[in-house]
């Protein structure tokens, strides 16, 4: 890219600091992007080991309708 704009006929200074420009500003989108989607996956890991655990959800737990002797949990 620097030879490219160099070659252009941009001044140095100019190319410079156009290049490093770029190359920092795609270096930390990588990364930013990288800690979001790690933040998400472990969210979800998260989440999914309480419901294989059977820690309470977010709402309220539905009701069979069923009697004890038919495998419900009401009388």
């Amino acid at each position: 890219m620097t030879a490219a704009l160099a070659a252009v006929g941009l001044p140095q200074a100019a190319v410079a600091t156009a290049v490093l420009a770029c190359r920092l500003v795609s270096f930390w989108a990588v990364v930013a992007g990288g800690w979001v989607v790690f933040f998400v996956l472990r969210r979800r890991d998260r989440l999914s080991r309480q419901a294989q655990d059977g820690l309470p959800s977010a709402g309220p737990e539905p009701q069979s309708g069923l009697s004890p002797e038919q495998g419900g949990d009401r009388p």
